[in-house]
């Protein structure tokens, strides 16, 4: 029902600072205030664009699209604001456009969108309306990439590390492709995430299976401040910790999965 969810996975925030939450099982996106009151949703589609699969990474744009990264359906969809789809691309495969799991997607200030391609272990970026203009990542530079974010023209991607072993950071690339730095996040090297506030300081969720779940908070330059969170069902514990977003006021939005 309304202001419920299945296993939300992908969150992000408009201009106006209304929350998006892409439902993954829900097959849908629920829109939100910034205290949490419902707004409106829109469902998984029988057939044509809009119809998304798996909703997991979800952008907004200062224009007011939507963008919805349909992992299992290799689709990137946009929507107005209302929910009213406008265009979709994308298909199975691995040649330009095409995607092996789109699992995250993030948009730059002159409305570009990026896209994190992950079985294929690359990024590739759109114009707005989907047209192709580049693709960068290989295996071996990309192990195990979760989520995607940009700011002032760098893309930051965090990585788990090599079959996920603990040993990630986040790769921090031009949104021409060039790699730039890589911040390592040891001992908390399991991310599933990533955004950026005002000031440019990073957040990270991490979740160690069963083990431990919580949010760390870098500064621009990749040195850690700080961390909060624990394994748990109860108020400010995960059990499944996934996306990330954060408002102009420096308010955390982290959707819980679990």
């Amino acid at each position: 029902g309304d202001e419920e969810c299945v296993c939300p996975r992908g969150i992000a925030l408009d201009c106006s600072g209304d929350v998006y939450v892409a439902d993954e099982w829900g097959k849908r996106v629920q829109k939100f205030d910034a205290t949490g009151s419902f707004r409106r949703q829109w469902q998984w589609q029988l057939s044509g664009p809009g119809r998304f699969i798996h909703a997991e990474g979800i952008a907004a744009s200062r224009s007011g699209d939507v963008y919805v990264a349909d992992s299992y359906g290799h689709q990137i969809h946009r929507f107005n604001n209302r929910g009213t789809i406008i265009d979709a691309w994308g298909s199975e495969g691995s040649g330009e456009g095409q995607f092996d799991y789109s699992e995250s997607v993030a948009v730059d200030d002159s409305g570009n969108v990026y896209v994190l391609d992950f079985n294929d272990r690359r990024i590739q970026k759109f114009s707005k309306e989907g047209r192709f203009i580049s693709a960068w990542g290989k295996p071996g530079q990309l192990y195990n990439p979760a989520g995607i974010a940009v700011r002032d023209d760098k893309l930051y991607v965090p990585d788990s590390g090599d079959v996920g072993d603990g040993s990630g950071g986040i790769h921090v690339f031009s949104t021409e492709g060039q790699l730039l730095k890589w911040i390592e996040l040891a001992p908390y090297g399991y991310p599933s995430d990533i955004a950026i506030d005002a000031a440019g300081n990073l957040y990270v969720p991490y979740s160690r299976y069963l083990e431990d779940e919580g949010v760390m908070k870098l500064d621009p330059n990749g040195a850690y401040l700080l961390r909060w969170g624990e394994l748990g069902d109860g108020p400010g514990e995960f059990n499944g910790i996934r996306g990330i977003a954060v408002d102009v006021q420096g308010l955390v939005f982290v959707a819980d999965a679990g």
